[in-house]
């Protein structure tokens, strides 16, 4: 096993061709990505991460509940070697500190999250504006059929095939990016909210207006900024 290790961060591999530079170089990527998703959102997580390298992972997931792997990160080397490794969406799982929040607000922060601060493009949009991509595979093709009140739900049982995967963290990642750029005053009413899930509250309007807002914008944005490869 290889480890490095930097203040609360520490990575460990059991694959034998990743050297202990490269190891150094993932652990002062992960530790970059954290503090800027840590000082964007105002919140830090209390207690060690270690970010598990490891082909016998096979999806990416950051382990968020009491236990003893609390902290931990599963990460595919399949997807570090090919440098699609999403540290930025796992890593916010950990510091939004979200609990029990809709699983489609926890994803779609995630996915944004690896949009803005991601030293490396990954899924579902591979390094796109998340509105066009969203426009481009989701509206596009006429792929969008589940109300955002029914994500949840769909996402706690995993009912669904790759294609419909990327099509709703394509689609919770849009919606998260609209409610933080446009909707909230600031990133800080926009965590308040995260933390309830109350929209009338915080945002004036409820989720089935502010879905159906988010969408016109998408379909101005999405043809604003056209992705530059198909998805």
């Amino acid at each position: 096993n290889f480890t490095n290790t930097l203040d609360n961060i520490i990575v460990e591999s059991d694959y034998p061709s990743i050297s202990d530079d490269e190891i150094s170089q993932l652990r002062l990527q992960a530790e970059r990505e954290y503090k800027k998703i840590s000082e964007f959102l105002g919140r830090r997580y209390e207690g060690t991460i270690k970010i598990e390298l490891s082909a016998s992972y096979k999806i990416p997931k950051a382990n968020i509940r009491e236990g003893p792997r609390m902290g931990i990160i599963e990460m595919p080397i399949a997807h570090v070697l090919e440098g699609l490794h999403p540290f930025a969406h796992e890593l916010s799982h950990l510091i939004s500190n979200e609990h029990d929040m809709r699983r489609y607000l926890t994803e779609g922060l995630a996915v944004y999250m690896q949009e803005q601060f991601g030293e490396n493009h990954s899924a579902p949009n591979f390094g796109e504006n998340l509105h066009s991509a969203f426009y481009e595979y989701g509206l596009n093709n006429g792929a969008l059929k589940i109300p955002m009140a029914d994500l949840t739900s769909i996402l706690d049982f995993n009912a669904f095939n790759e294609q419909e995967k990327k099509t709703i963290y394509l689609q919770a990642g849009s919606f998260v990016k609209y409610l933080i750029e446009v909707v909230a005053s600031n990133v800080n009413q926009f965590m308040k909210f995260y933390q309830d899930g109350d929209y009338k509250h915080h945002f004036g309007k409820g989720l089935q207006e502010l879905e159906s807002d988010w969408l016109n914008y998408v379909r101005i944005s999405g043809v604003k900024y056209k992705p530059k490869k198909a998805f």
